[in-house]
C-alpha cells in the first residue's frame, strides 16, 4: 500500500492484485455508512452506543478517536485498507483497528471502493477465481478445481466477491489473516 496525495495504491496480499483508490471516496463511503446504517442489523447495539452521535461525520470522528486515530482520519483509513488488503474468504471476517472490532457491514462499505463492481463475472479459470477472491488454491487442488470450473463455470457478483473476502462461511482453500475482536 502506497499513497500519493488523495489516492492510495492497494495490493491484495494473497493474489498481488493491485488497484488505486481515492481516500476521499473511501472516507465518504464510510461517513455515508455511519450516517445511514448505524442500527440493527448492520451494527450491534454496543457499537452504536460506543459511537454515539447522530451524523455520519460525528460518528466518523468518534470512530477515529476510539481506534486511536483522533485527529488523524487518514491514518485510520490507511489502517482499515491495510487490514482489508489481507482479508480473504474462510477466515473469521473480523477486523480489529486500535482494539475495536469493525462491523462486517462497515467493512463491506469500504470494500465497495477497493473492489468495485455491480455486475456478474463468469469464472472458468482457477487463476481468475484466485484473483477475484484474494485466495490461493493449493497446487495439489489446482487441477481438480480447474476441471470443476471447466465443467461448471460460475457467475459471481461484485457484492458476492466482496462478501467472500470477509465471510467465515465461505471456507477458504488456503491463507490466513490476523483478525481479532475486542
Amino acid at each position: 500500500m502506497t499513497a500519493s496525495s488523495d489516492h492510495i495504491d492497494v495490493t491484495f496480499r494473497a493474489t498481488g492484485e493491485q488497484s488505486t483508490v481515492s481516500m476521499r471516496a473511501v472516507r465518504e463511503r464510510l461517513v455515508d455508512f455511519l450516517e445511514h446504517y448505524v442500527d440493527r442489523p448492520f451494527v450491534t447495539p454496543e457499537f452504536e452506543q460506543l459511537l454515539g452521535g447522530t451524523t455520519g461525520e460525528e460518528r466518523f470522528s468518534r470512530l477515529t478517536e476510539l481506534t486511536g486515530y483522533s485527529g488523524a482520519p487518514e491514518g485510520f483509513l490507511r489502517e482499515v485498507i491495510r487490514r482489508l488488503e489481507r482479508a480473504s474468504n474462510g477466515q473469521d471476517g473480523k477486523v480489529l483497528v486500535g482494539g475495536l472490532e469493525l462491523p462486517y457491514h462497515l467493512l463491506l462499505a469500504v470494500l465497495q471502493e477497493l473492489v468495485p463492481g455491480a455486475g456478474s463475472i463468469l469464472v472458468k479459470r482457477v487463476k481468475k477465481l484466485e484473483a477475484l477472491t484474494n485466495t490461493t488454491v493449493p497446487p495439489e487442488q489446482h487441477e481438480a478445481m480447474q476441471e470443476v470450473l471447466h465443467t461448471y463455470p460460475v457467475r459471481l457478483s461484485g457484492h458476492t466477491l466482496r462478501q467472500m473476502r470477509l465471510s467465515s462461511a465461505a471456507q477458504s482453500v488456503s491463507g490466513t489473516s490476523q483478525q481479532c475482536s475486542r
